[in-house]
């Protein structure tokens, strides 16, 4: 978790990154407080695996997305099988209008810029 949503507590995240270089982690950053937010920090090569939620930046609630780097698409394996969206990583059909408010949400983040006033550094 990056940001926590109730403490507004900032994680170091580019020390975190830092510490497990050269290892054999995967490294997942929850940005459901953060994103749209920071920029900087989404460049870190360390980092595998993103989680963002649409809500939290202005978009649809209920749809969110998980951004996988293509170094680490092999470590996940399908747990419902079927056509082969996403790499074959996921079956069915994709919601195109939550897709489409997740990307307005990203936008009109992204327009806002900068941390909230209400994270604690």
């Amino acid at each position: 978790m990056h940001v926590n949503n109730e403490t507004g507590v900032l994680q170091p995240i580019e020390e975190i990154a830092e510490r497990i270089a050269g290892n054999s982690y995967c490294f997942m950053w929850m940005l459901s407080q953060s994103f749209g937010k920071f920029v900087d920090p989404l460049r870190i090569p360390e980092i595998d695996l993103m989680s963002i939620s649409a809500h939290k930046m202005g978009g649809p609630q209920g749809v969110g997305a998980l951004v996988i780097r293509r170094r680490a698409r092999s470590t996940f394996k399908p747990l419902t099988f079927g056509g082969g969206q996403e790499g074959g990583v996921r079956p069915g059909t994709l919601p195109v209008h939550l897709i489409a408010g997740i990307r307005l949400g990203a936008e009109l983040a992204g327009r806002r810029g900068g941390p909230s006033p209400c994270l604690r550094h």
